[in-house]
This record gives C-alpha cells, structure tokens and sequence, in this order.
C-alpha cells in the first residue's frame, strides 16, 4: 500500500473540533506509528495489504481496520485513556469475557504536551471475508427475510446476555481503573448516595422541575429502593454497535467491543439498553407508514427480549423497581448530553432512523416521566 492509499474520514458532519482534528490528522499519526515500529509486524506501509484498509468513525474515536503481513489488526485513535481500556480488556480477557486481544497501546509521541494528547491502541482484528465482521446490527442487516432476521436477533441477544453476565461478575476488587462512586479520599459511595447526587445537580434539578416532578417525592421513592450495597463492574455502552459477530456455524459467537467500564449498579447497562430501545420504538411512531423500521423494529423487540430473558436465567429476576430508577438516572443524564450537544440530526437504531435534535429531545423526556410514573406506582 502507498501513504496515498490510506483512506480518510469523513468529517463533514463532525461539529467537535478536537473530532475534527483528530480524524484529519489520524492517517499521519497511523503512518508515524509505522515509522516508530509501534506496530507488530509492519515496519513500512507497504506491509499493509493493498484494499485491507476501513476507516472506521467512533462517536470520538477513529480507527482503521486492516491486515498486515500476518493477521489482521484494529488501531484506534483518540482523546481516552488507552493504558486504562488495554488493562482493561486484558482483565476482562482473564475472567472469560469474549473481548479482543490487546497487543499494544500508548500515546502518539507527536500529541504528547500539545493540548490533549492522542492515545491509541492496537487490538486484533476480527474479520469475516476479509472485511471487518460485522456489528450486531450489521449482522441483522444482512439477513436474507424478516423471518431469519428476527430468529437471529433473539439468539444475538442471548450471546450479548452471556457476556455482559460474565462483566457483571468481576468482583470489584479486581477493578483496575476508578469507577463513577469512588470518592477523592478513596472511599467508595454508595449507588444510593451517587444517584440522588446526580439527582440533585442543578442540571438535573432543572429539568425535572421543567417537567413538573416532584424531586422530593422521587428523592423518596429512591430511599425505599434496594440497590446493592457494593458497585459491579459495568460495561458502560453495551449496545449492538459494540458487538462483532466472529462466526455463525456451528453457533453464534460474539465480541464485545470499546468499553467504558466504571463501578455502578449492573443494572445501569441493562437500563441503558433498555432506553435505547424505548427511544427507537418512540422514534418508529413518528413514521407509522414506513415498513422497513417497523420490521427493523420487530428486530429489535426480540433482540431485547432474547437479551433480557437470558440475563434473568443467568443471573436472576430483575427488580422492576430498581430497574426504573436506573433508567430514569441514565436517562437525565442522557437529555442534558443531547441538549448541550451541537449537532442537531442524528439517527438511531438498527434502522437508523432519522431524527432533530428538537424532537429526539422531546421524546426523551416524555419517556422519562413515564419512567418516573411507573417507579412512583411501585414505591
């Protein structure tokens, strides 16, 4: 492959400068890792299989995908801490999580003391024909009729429950990065004590009381919930778009990708999944006369069920009530990072459905009184 080859990414609709930058320069910095011999196996350019590279855009993150005189590689590019995600994935490798190999990771050298440093890390590819495998919602896309589609989401939930059993049972001894509850003098709060804080931000504050909650009633209802009394390791982002699937024959295998993994309730990564959901299902109202996202749709519900009825064979039945207070914390939070954030498309679900800032926004919060509605009919 010549340097010319090396795909760019599209940054039309970025409106982030640091994304911005970061996905510009991304190909210079693949390059200065090649010329470093940061990267295992390629000490030039041309060691990279002509036509194996893919740009890959992450929320904020860039990543190529791409082979070299070996085996194929993944190294992704952007403003975290790469040392803490490798430690991580290698601790999550260790307890049998199904999640890459890590073969390296670091800061790009010319970032270093410019502002915010790039790190990246170099992770073993997962291909299928040669192409990166597909994501969980890629996988359904490609299904041949609605009626394997569907099968398949089911059974692609129940892998995606299998692996994030195994994260929740990491003891959180075994933690090797700080969590959302640790506190600066190394004590750990309570998940009761860390959501009414959040609660009681003034951001938070605001918008509940926009919405005619309340807070006080709800503070309440939090004080009769029964949270664990130690935080899980959770995923943070558990999602299809984080999951590859590695093979289909003889049975559906997966790996879970990019976490970002703190100490909480475990039930925060269910919550999140289930918000998500919601807010699809919300958004596939908006367009009753399209078939493609009501079958897209139908997907998802048993992608959702298969992924919640093996989690509670697994790991027991869920608290509804504590359930709905995780969710109504995720989704506050969820509503004030929309709000604050510049873009105003964006696009959601399998069937990427198309939406505006304003009206995403709106049907979140209709959503959270109705979490909020429900968790106060249980109290």
């Amino acid at each position: 492959m010549r340097e010319a080859d090396i795909p760019r990414f599209n940054i039309e609709q970025v409106t982030s400068p640091d994304v911005r930058n970061l996905r510009t320069n991304t190909p210079n910095y693949f390059i200065e890792l090649i010329e470093l011999g940061f990267l295992e196996n390629v000490s030039s350019i041309r060691d990279v299989a002509p036509g194996s590279m893919v740009a890959m855009n992450g929320l904020s993150n860039a990543s190529y995908f791409f082979r070299d005189n070996r085996s194929p590689r993944v190294v992704k590019f952007g403003h975290f801490s790469a040392t803490a995600e490798a430690r991580m994935l290698n601790l999550l490798r260790e307890k049998q999580v199904s999640v890459p190999q890590v073969l390296g990771s670091g800061i790009v050298p010319s970032t270093e003391g410019k502002g915010k440093p790039v790190e990246y890390i170099v992770l073993e590819g997962i291909e299928k024909d040669g192409q990166p495998a597909p994501t969980g919602y890629g996988y359904l896309e490609k299904q041949q009729d609605q009626e394997t589609a569907i099968d398949q989401a089911w059974i692609l939930g129940e892998c995606m429950a299998d692996e994030l059993v195994k994260v929740h049972n990491v003891a959180p001894d075994d933690m090797v990065i700080g969590g959302v509850l640790d506190t600066p003098d190394g004590t750990a709060e309570t998940i009761y004590d860390y959501f009414t804080k959040k609660i009681d931000d003034p951001g938070s504050t605001n918008l509940l009381n926009s919405l005619g909650i309340d807070i006080n009633r709800m503070k309440a209802a939090f004080e009769t919930t029964q949270f664990p009394e130690t935080g899980s390791m959770v995923f943070g982002d558990f999602l299809p778009y984080n999951v590859v699937v590695e093979s289909e024959s003889p049975s559906l295998t997966i790996k879970i990708l990019d976490p970002t993994p703190s100490t909480n309730d475990p039930y925060w990564d269910i919550a999140r999944f289930v918000n998500t959901f919601d807010l699809t299902e919300a958004l596939t109202r908006d367009h009753p006369k399209n078939q493609e996202y009501s079958d897209k749709l139908e997907q998802e519900k048993h992608l959702r069920d298969g992924f919640l009825g093996r989690y509670v064979v697994q790991a027991g039945e869920l608290d509804p009530k504590r359930l709905l207070a995780n969710q109504i914390i995720f989704a506050v939070g969820h509503i004030q990072r929309r709000e604050a954030r510049a873009d105003t498309i964006g696009s959601a679900g399998l069937a990427q459905i198309p939406f505006e800032k304003e009206r995403v926004v709106d049907l979140m919060k209709e959503l959270l009184k109705e979490y909020i509605a429900e968790f106060m009919e249980l109290t």
